[in-house]
């Protein structure tokens, strides 16, 4: 289950893409979450996602 707190949601990603996944959309195929509503929540809360660095800032 995907968390909804936007801060906590970041940093997991943050941390799966720095240590795992090359892609916010791998780590949701491999986790089975949406990656439309992980970057809505994500997004709603300010943070946007930087390829050259894979992560959201």
């Amino acid at each position: 289950m995907m968390p909804t707190n936007p801060v906590l949601l970041m940093s997991i990603v943050n941390t799966a893409l720095r240590d795992t996944y090359d892609s916010p959309m791998a780590l949701c195929d491999d986790k089975d979450w949406s990656y439309e509503d992980m970057n809505k929540i994500l997004n709603d809360a300010g943070y946007t996602y930087n390829s050259e660095l894979n992560q959201y800032k």
